[in-house]
């Protein structure tokens, strides 16, 4: 009886410590079941409005993102706590920066992590030589190190955000270098300058369109079939088909993101076909497996979506039955199934992302400059761009702006008439064309943009000056002469 007992609190003291992060994630889902009986048919907020970018959460110091759970917390964290930034700290974050004495009463959110252990089964629960580190091991004579095995343990560890500081840590130069280095953070100053909603929202419109095309990429080089739907959006595995609603049919001035967000749900159920990741699809909705998977796709797409930082976006019946599993992985808590959910989910976004290399590379082995040009200038007016052409003008852009900072590192005087006529020169000898029918075929693919036409500026003349007016004045643009007089600093490239 004292043994059954025991071995009752054993394992209701591990469920309690298994529960720290799903409780966390099971209180947001919570959250969305309350809107949707509002009578909301997705779950999703703006970010732009709430003057927020989203992105793949990382450590503000090391840049590195979370895994699994961590990270499938925290993007739910930022979402739904209105967060300005994905960037989080460590107590040992706080302790480099010199605000450890006023970190906040309460964390933003406890993560876990596994690390290894090493365990003497024979002492007692509270003796400090019970669980050892492996420095401390180490350091152990032979004959100690025997009575201890090698384990993995869960440890959990608090993390904050800046927002819980006073002035969100504005003012602690060290941290505004650390995030200076991240793509969101520009981003946000860009949110911050618009005026209007209306700014605000085409700021992020090339990102919406750059993730449907992404997807619609992946699909397309796997096979995957996609039809039309007068209600439901699924996939069925047995016909390796994704159904989706027209997209006429998602209402409301954010319509393209509600079809993306369930358009990346549906294609990473589709990572789980036999041919690919081999997850099991099987079982009607009542299913655990059911809940199981659904939360799979949904930390995929959460994933997918960060990446454009754009918000997920959830319906009814996956909220439901994904906070269903949950409370059922609640009350048994004898496997951590919220970490294999969330890894295989971050499994099923790296797939898709390496489909998408595959794509990539597939374009880049038959590439042609002239020849691509051609093709994109002569196309009808009226004709659609195809992904493949859109990537080809990628290609293009890349390999005109090598051809432009060649140039511009020969001749310097960049922007004069004569730097521009002498240009359209010397790329009618590469490619066989100019300056102009450049900028035409670029500019023909900006209905079907793709993730690289975001980050990838063509003929960027701001560094060129700079770099001729460096070379030119030195002196003038020396440290010294900065510190001096820093209305004379340098302009950063966009």
């Amino acid at each position: 009886m004292e043994h059954q007992k025991s071995k009752t609190n054993k394992k209701t003291k591990y469920t309690k410590k298994q529960n720290v992060v799903l409780n966390q994630v099971l209180d947001i889902y919570k959250s969305y079941l309350d809107k949707f009986k509002s009578g909301q048919k997705v779950a999703f907020e703006v970010p732009w409005q709430k003057k927020q970018v989203l992105g793949v959460p990382r450590n503000a110091n090391t840049g590195r993102p979370y895994q699994a759970t961590n990270a499938q917390l925290l993007s739910l964290i930022q979402e739904t706590k209105g967060l300005d930034l994905p960037y989080f700290l460590n107590e040992s974050d706080l302790k480099e920066l010199g605000i450890i004495d006023i970190m906040p009463d309460f964390p933003i959110a406890i993560g876990k992590k596994l690390v290894e252990r090493y365990l003497d089964k024979s002492r007692n629960d509270g003796d400090k030589l019970k669980w050892i580190s492996t420095k401390k091991f180490k350091s152990l004579t032979y004959k100690e190190q025997e009575n201890y095995e090698l384990k993995k343990a869960v440890r959990h560890f608090p993390l904050y955000h800046h927002s819980q500081f006073e002035d969100s840590l504005k003012n602690v130069d060290l941290y505004q270098k650390w995030i200076a280095r991240y793509n969101e953070t520009s981003l946000l100053a860009k949110l911050m300058d618009c005026k209007t909603d209306e700014e605000r929202q085409k700021l992020f419109e090339p990102n919406i369109l750059a993730a449907k095309n992404y997807l619609d990429a992946v699909r397309t080089e796997k096979g995957i079939a996609l039809k039309e739907h007068a209600t439901q959006c699924y996939y069925v595995p047995a016909k390796d088909e994704i159904a989706m609603v027209n997209i006429d049919q998602f209402t409301g001035e954010n319509a393209l993101l509600a079809y993306v967000g369930v358009y990346a749900h549906e294609l990473s159920h589709a990572t789980g076909h036999k041919s690919r990741l081999n997850r099991k699809l099987v079982g009607n909705m009542d299913s655990k497996q059911y809940g199981f998977e659904e939360l799979v796709a949904e930390s995929s797409s959460l994933q997918l979506m960060k990446q454009f930082n754009l918000p997920s976006v959830l319906d009814e019946q996956s909220a439901v039955y994904i906070h269903s599993w949950l409370k059922t992985q609640h009350n048994k808590g004898n496997k951590d199934f919220l970490s294999i959910a969330c890894k295989k989910g971050s499994e099923a976004c790296q797939y898709i992302d390496q489909q998408y290399d595959s794509f990539k590379q597939s374009v880049e082995n038959n590439f042609d400059i002239t020849n691509a040009i051609r093709t994109l200038k002569f196309l009808p007016e009226n004709a659609p761009v195809s992904l493949e052409l859109s990537y080809n003008a990628v290609l293009i852009k890349n390999k005109a702006n090598e051809l432009f900072t060649s140039f511009t590192d020969q001749t310097g005087d960049a922007g004069t008439l004569d730097f521009w006529l002498e240009f359209d020169h010397f790329m009618k000898q590469e490619v066989g064309y100019a300056k102009a029918d450049i900028e035409q075929v670029v500019e023909r693919v900006k209905t079907q943009l793709l993730p690289e036409h975001l980050s990838i500026n063509l003929f960027d003349i701001s560094s060129q000056k700079l770099q001729v007016k460096q070379e030119s004045n030195t002196p003038e643009t020396s440290v010294e002469n900065l510190k001096s007089n820093p209305n004379k600093k340098r302009k950063n490239s966009i």
